[in-house]
């Protein structure tokens, strides 16, 4: 679902552990999404509607009376997921490993600064800032995040890497490390355009990216199910290109990505 970076397209693995008990260490986003069996899309499981945590197979759920819907998670980060076929009743759990050590305070402004000029300047919405735009990040660039514009206010850092991702060419990536009030310098893991939020309440960052692909293809050849999906090269700023053999007559579409 929307919660892992392959998005509905993709999955996540869950590792069989003993008496019925799959689970994964997973970094999630926000968002809806469901349990698939063995990759199939006949055998669905979604929520039971008026419980926590109770879950049933699509395909049976009509007959059985029971109405489900997709499940919602609202706080990206990172969770131990599990899912318990052991009993009369399914269930799933999500348990948060974040560890939060937030700021002492929330500053009035917060700024992203290079080089000691002003890169960026966010918006403040209560105990969050956000860049409400995509930024544009360079490795090889070494960034601050400082209270004032001249870099004299408090400092902030991470403990982790902003664009570290286990699939970086999935149709988007994403990652919740930690904000702590310390200097450090902040050098993201790849260039590409982020959208980024500074919660100070819960000491979390959230940071997120797109790529973009085309798509070629044939109406007479195999339609659009036949399709070739080009990954996309980002090149800083801004701009995703890609060198490919194209045929005459063909269809083509960016996409970035099916949301």
């Amino acid at each position: 679902g929307d919660v892992i970076a392959a998005g509905w397209g993709g999955d996540e693995p869950l590792e069989y552990q003993a008496n019925g008990v799959w689970e994964a260490q997973l970094s999630l986003n926000s968002g809806g999404f469901l349990f698939r069996l063995n990759g199939d899309w006949g055998y669905l499981f979604k929520r039971i509607v008026g419980t926590q945590n109770e879950i049933y197979m699509e395909s049976q759920a009509g007959d059985a009376g029971i109405e489900i819907e997709d499940i919602s998670l609202d706080a990206p980060g990172d969770y131990t997921v599990t899912v318990d076929l052991s009993g009369d009743t399914y269930t799933y759990s999500l348990e948060s490993n974040q560890v939060s050590n937030p700021p002492s305070e929330t500053p009035d402004a917060l700024y992203l600064l290079a080089h000691g000029e002003v890169v960026f300047e966010f918006k403040k919405e209560d105990d969050k800032f956000m860049s409400g735009t995509y930024i544009p990040l360079q490795a090889e660039v070494t960034y601050e995040l400082n209270s004032a514009i001249d870099g004299t206010g408090t400092a902030y850092s991470l403990d982790g890497i902003i664009g570290e991702t286990s699939n970086p060419d999935g149709d988007s990536a994403f990652g919740s490390p930690g904000l702590l009030e310390s200097p450090g310098d902040i050098s993201p893991a790849r260039d590409q355009a982020y959208s980024l939020e500074f919660n100070f309440a819960t000491g979390v960052v959230n940071w997120k990216y797109y790529n973009i692909k085309l798509f070629h293809w044939d109406e007479e050849g195999g339609g659009w199910d036949s399709r070739d999906e080009f990954l996309m090269t980002y090149v800083h700023p801004h701009k995703f290109t890609t060198t490919q053999v194209l045929e005459a007559g063909y269809n083509l579409k960016f996409n970035s990505p099916w949301d």
